[in-house]
Formats: structure tokens, sequence, C-alpha cells
């Protein structure tokens, strides 16, 4: 079950357009620290750009531990624009 405070902050974070801190474990169990800054949510999944990875990538929502919106803006690229189509091809979920 994911956090109520954590599905609130991961949206106002992409409203804000303002990087969220997370706290992120994954498939595996590792858990680690990422700056993130999103720009979609569908089905339980965030589609964001990852600081740590220097790339897109599709977050699961239940696997974000904490969450917290950092004062740094974004601005939203021609990559970040395009939703809807990864959805459907969510293959390597972090």
């Amino acid at each position: 079950m994911i956090p109520s405070d954590v599905i609130r902050i991961v949206h106002q974070s992409m409203a804000a357009r303002l990087v969220l801190r997370i706290r992120y474990q994954s498939g595996s169990g590792e858990a680690t620290q990422r700056d993130i800054e999103v720009r979609d949510i569908q089905g339980g999944y965030c589609r964001a750009w990852c600081h740590l990875r220097h790339e897109m990538r599709t977050f699961r929502v239940e696997r974000i531990l904490d969450a917290q919106m950092l004062r740094d803006g974004f601005m939203e690229d021609s990559e970040g624009n395009a939703v809807g189509g990864w959805f459907s091809e969510v293959n390597g979920v972090e």
C-alpha cells in the first residue's frame, strides 16, 4: 500500500515542477536515494528524469519509501513532454 502523503508529494512536485528527493526500493530490495523530476504518473508508475542515472526512468510509486520536495525547479523538455505512450511500453521498471 502506498502512503497517501507520498502520492500527494509526488503529484505536488510534478505540478510545481520541483525536484523530488526520494528513497526508492528496487525490485531486489536495495534502497537508494534519488533526485528526480516527475514528468508523468499513470497506473501506479512514475516517469521521471533521474539525476543519479542521468536519463528518463520509470519508477513504481509503491516502491517510493519516502519523498520530499526540494527547492530546485526544472523545466519541461521534449522528452519530458512525451507522455502517454511510455506507459504502454513499460518494460524495465527499475
